[in-house]
């Protein structure tokens, strides 16, 4: 699963809870704490993807060459 399927499912999830939230009475009063935790949940997944992500560039990096010496020989 690429990361933009991964940020549209986030996003996708998180608009059925809002939903879910906002229209169920008895939880109402909750809907804030949810929407700030999603925010953090949002927040930890780029830090956690940018980590792999990252991870992923420095194992396909190539080795860089050596210079060469251009000292004159004696």
């Amino acid at each position: 699963m690429n990361t933009a399927t991964a940020i549209l499912l986030f996003l996708l999830g998180s608009f059925a809870l809002i939903i879910g939230f906002i229209s169920v009475p008895s939880i109402q009063y909750y809907t804030g704490g949810v929407i700030i935790a999603l925010f953090i949940a949002g927040l930890l997944y780029a830090w956690g993807n940018t980590i792999r992500q990252t991870r992923n560039v420095v194992e396909q990096k190539p080795e860089e060459p050596k210079p060469a010496s251009n000292a004159p020989s004696a």
